[in-house]
């Protein structure tokens, strides 16, 4: 970084040095090429991009006495500017119509959470008016200039928002707690930044008017060169330049999304005369011819008339001196300059460079002093100076910079010392990092440790750097390592270590290639798919199962089902994904919703004491049932002498799983047969009927059971979701009996996720 810092100060000390002589003579038309970075200040948030572009100029300002002068040019630039939102939109609806589900329905946004970002390309066609220094560029050779135009700009739009496998992006997954610039960083992670999809939207405008404006400044590296900093804004009349138009109601009309571009640039000026140039048409004159003298007699006398000739400049070196180089070197002219009336008469050269005015005084009548700072090496001065006759005269000095070595006992970074020989005017700056005038002092060298060629050996410490070229490493060598495979994977080990890995099985040498493929895993429970690499070996397994091949998608689709329970036989609608249907089919569901039955029954009302038909959805009917209402129309009146009619049936106790025959009203019979019950006295024995424990469920308590059953029980309270083995209780053991208690691990139901 230093280095860098170094060579920056010297390019720019050069284009200053360059820039001191005086050029009146440049050319009116010049050309350009620039490149830099572009960002853009829209509604959503932005990052760097690259541009380029191309200049041409003409500058109708000719006098070289003006402080300003005044330009036209035009201007083509090619921009990227993209953008990457931290915040999640919610303004909706979506005005891209490539992500708003109108072009493909299978890519919409609308509604989820969203992250904007864009990639715009422009392309400025613009005229521009421009302002500049003009006899400070002449003077100096530095410049600053203003700028103001318009044109016009074509662009395209394209985001980022499906991923390499053309599916939408997982946004649920960037952590909004975080702050704004942490999220566009996690952002930058997530997307492929591939910006496959261009935003479409059917009013969107491609051309539209553009005003500029911006400043710079030049440095002139040459007569015919200069070079430009610049930094121009451009207002596209759009608020469609990002893609996205945020609350169009409040959008100002004029300054809406607007773009920058910082570069920098050659310049290069046609038609340019170099100072020699320019002297030669200054001193290339034709002196006056002398007056002649013409005599004339009269009668009474003789007359002589004449013209007095003015004297020729003349210039007397009074003083000129060169100060040492640790003073700055600079050159110190003193002169008597006779027979001229200003400043204005004279023009003083440095190695044929034009020296400003400013630089050097004139004291009238006649004394002339300059300071001047010397290039190293030998410096010729002229000094010219012309009078109101146009006499010129001519004087040529040569000065000196010398800048003699000197030997210096100089520091390296690894500690070591070495003599150097250096200019003087270096020696500041290696005096300021504490080095020594005069040789080194001879010492025994410093000895070092290094590992060549996989040997530890030791070298001279003034050695290392040619060691340390050659690829050598300070210390000893590391021990030598090989690859072994080990469990499936190769890794890298120590040598000594080979053995013992060996023992365990491992081989030495990479492991054999495996094609490993991305697959969409169905779990055994749960209603996401799991994204997974596995052997494409292991591929026809996965596909039997139903696992698909590529990445799942951010979003399981889901459905809507007609459920029917296999219990009750009830039908209920619920929303599944869609990826468990084939499961729900193949016990008898149906896709869509459940139609709706009504039936007609007789409904006792409580508080009038009455009873009245009504028509209920069939699902309500066990509610209506175990209040007492019955299907059908209500009679006009009810028998009081007729007794209700009983029944025999065979009767499950819920606590403990035994049965037993006992009578019932024939209206409560359709709550017992919902718990298992049947008609008719129960079987006196059972022989031979085998016995399981199950872990039971009790719907109207909510606790689980242990309970013994007949086997040929088990499919029924196996559809209920009970399970086999007794229920574990956190505290007592299980005895087998009746014992409440907890679940068993949980296990993927279809009946959970539906309910």
């Amino acid at each position: 970084m230093k280095k860098i810092y170094l060579i920056t100060f010297l390019l720019l000390a050069t284009f200053l040095s360059k820039a001191q002589g005086v050029n009146y003579h440049y050319g009116q038309f010049r050309m350009g090429i620039n490149a830099g970075t572009t960002f853009q200040s829209a509604d959503i948030r932005t990052e760097l991009g690259l541009g380029w572009g191309l200049l041409a100029e003409y500058d109708f300002m000719k006098s070289k006495y003006s402080a300003l002068g005044f330009s036209l040019r035009g201007r083509y630039l090619r921009a990227n500017t993209y953008g990457n939102h931290g915040k999640y939109f919610t303004d909706y609806p979506l005005s891209n119509d490539a992500i708003n589900g109108t072009i493909n329905d299978s890519i919409n946004y609308t509604g989820q959470k969203l992250f904007l970002n864009n990639k715009t390309r422009a392309w400025e066609y613009s005229i521009e008016a421009q302002f500049h220094t003009h006899s400070l560029y002449q003077n100096y050779g530095v410049g600053f200039h203003l700028f103001i135009g318009a044109g016009l700009t074509n662009f395209e739009i394209y985001t980022n928002q499906l991923d390499e496998n053309e599916n939408m992006y997982d946004y649920s997954q960037i952590d909004y707690s975080k702050s704004e610039l942490a999220r566009v960083k996690d952002l930058r992670k997530l997307r492929d930044y591939s910006y496959e999809t261009k935003v479409e939207n059917n009013n969107m405008p491609s051309v539209v008017f553009t005003p500029t404006i911006g400043a710079g400044m030049q440095f002139r590296l040459s007569p015919y060169w200069s070079l430009m900093l610049e930094h121009k804004i451009s207002l596209p009349q759009t608020d469609l330049f990002d893609g996205q138009t945020y609350k169009v109601e409040q959008d100002p009309s004029f300054i809406q999304d607007v773009y920058h571009y910082s570069s920098f640039g050659l310049i290069f000026y046609f038609g340019t005369k170099t100072d020699d140039e320019i002297l030669q048409e200054e001193t290339n004159y034709t002196p006056p011819t002398p007056p002649v003298t013409t005599p004339t007699q009269n009668n009474n006398a003789t007359t002589t008339s004449y013209t007095q000739v003015a004297p020729k400049p003349e210039i007397i070196i009074i003083k000129q001196e060169v100060t040492p180089v640790s003073q700055g070197c600079i050159a110190i002219i003193e002169a008597q300059i006779k027979n001229i009336q200003s400043k204005n008469d004279i023009k003083f050269y440095q190695n044929n460079q034009l020296i400003a005015p400013d630089k050097y005084t004139f004291t009238s009548p006649d004394k002339f002093f300059a300071q001047i700072n010397l290039s190293e090496g030998n410096n010729i001065f002229k000094i010219v100076a012309v009078n109101s006759q146009n006499s010129v005269v001519e004087k040529l000095i040569n000065l000196n910079c010398s800048n003699p070595a000197i030997t210096i006992c100089h520091k390296n970074t690894n500690g070591t010392t070495q003599t150097l020989t250096i200019k003087q005017s270096e020696w500041p700056a290696h005096q300021a990092h504490g080095d020594t005038e005069g040789a080194c002092p001879v010492s025994e060298p410093q000895k070092i440790k290094i590992c060549h060629l996989g040997q530890t050996i030791i070298i001279d410490a003034s050695n290392w750097m040619i060691h340390q070229s050659h690829g050598d490493i300070k210390g000893d060598c590391p021990e030598k390592t090989i690859e072994v495979c080990h469990q499936g994977k190769t890794i890298v080990i120590k040598e000594s270590e080979l053995a013992a890995h060996i023992a365990h099985g491992d081989k030495q040498g990479k492991c054999p290639d495996v094609n490993m493929i991305t697959i969409c895993h169905i779990p055994p429970t749960g209603n996401k798919r799991i994204t997974m690499q596995i052997p494409e070996s292991e591929w026809y397994l996965h596909q039997a199962h139903g696992d698909s091949k590529g990445s799942c998608p951010a979003v399981e689709p889901t459905m809507q089902i007609c459920h029917k329970d296999p219990t009750t036989q009830q039908q209920s609608t619920i929303v599944i994904p869609t990826f468990r249907w084939q499961e729900h089919q193949a016990h008898g569901d149906t896709q869509g919703a459940c139609p709706v039955k009504y039936i007609k029954i007789c409904h006792k009302n409580a508080i009038k004491n009455t009873v009245e038909t009504i028509m209920i959805p069939e699902t309500q009917w066990p509610a209506h049932q175990a209040h007492g209402d019955y299907k059908g129309t209500c009679m006009s009146t009810v028998p009081q002498d007729i007794p209700e009619k009983q029944i025999t049936i065979c009767h499950t106790d819920r606590e403990n799983g035994k049965k037993s025959t006992i009578t019932i009203n024939a209206k409560d019979w359709p709550a017992h047969q919902a718990h298992g019950d049947s008609k008719g006295a129960c079987p006196r024995t059972q022989p031979n009927m085998q016995k399981i424990t199950i872990c039971h469920f009790d719907k109207s308590t909510g606790k689980y059971l242990t309970m013994t059953i007949n086997a040929t029980d088990w499919p029924a309270h196996q559809a209920h979701g009970d399970t086999k083995g007794a229920c574990t209780t956190p505290d007592t053991p299980n005895d087998g009996n009746n014992d409440t208690g907890s679940a068993p691990p949980t296990q993927y139901r279809p009946e959970c996720w539906e309910h």
